[in-house]
């Protein structure tokens, strides 16, 4: 759990003998809140003087808002940056419901008060879709921001290159938002020669 994840690494935290930790992040599915602790919790490592490395083959949006709270970030040549943005799906079910013999019956007090949206109407209304559009906006914002501020890069720098993203390995490491390239083998070997 997450909680564990915390309570491990402030025991690294406060631990004389430890210099760092490598995190290899493998195919996790997380919600938002949950990347956002993880990526907290190793700002806090690195708070506390440890050295926080990432490898991780995959560099879609979660492991890499996760990834840019390290120090470096290390991938395979396999790789390939691929921070598209955000989106969000919504299951519209009246006209199955319709086939099936059954309707919702639902009073909405406001056309922004969408909860019950998916069971009364076939599409999504304007007052759902600006909803949706400004929750998007605002996550894409925060997001990006950690990323932009953990690569020393501005936010319209990294707004630019996730728009041409897919990148290759060696063109995301030309841009700054990877330090090294390597193969999960070859990693203890580049992190005792310090890369």
């Amino acid at each position: 759990s997450i909680q564990q994840v915390n309570a491990q690494l402030q025991r690294v935290a406060d631990a004389q003998n430890v210099r760092g930790v490598v995190f290899i992040l493998r195919e996790f599915d997380a919600g938002l809140a949950t990347l956002q602790n993880l990526r907290a919790a190793i700002l806090r490592l690195r708070a506390a003087g440890k050295e926080a490395i990432v490898y991780t083959p995959y560099l879609d949006m979660a492991h890499y808002y996760v990834a840019t709270a390290a120090d470096l970030i290390v991938v395979p040549p396999s790789s390939r940056f691929e921070v598209l943005g955000l989106y969000t799906e919504t299951t519209f079910l009246k006209d199955s419901l319709e086939r099936v013999g059954l309707s919702a019956e639902v009073v909405q007090i406001s056309p922004y008060k969408t909860a019950f949206d998916r069971f009364s109407r076939s599409e999504m209304s304007p007052e759902h879709r600006r909803q949706l559009n400004w929750l998007l906006d605002d996550q894409f914002d925060m997001i990006t921001t950690g990323m932009a501020t953990g690569r020393n890069l501005s936010q319209a720098e990294l707004k630019v290159l996730i728009d041409q993203a897919p990148l290759t390995p060696d063109k995301a490491l030309e841009k700054g938002l990877i330090d090294h390239i390597a193969y999960d083998d070859e990693l203890a070997g580049r992190l005792g020669s310090r890369m």
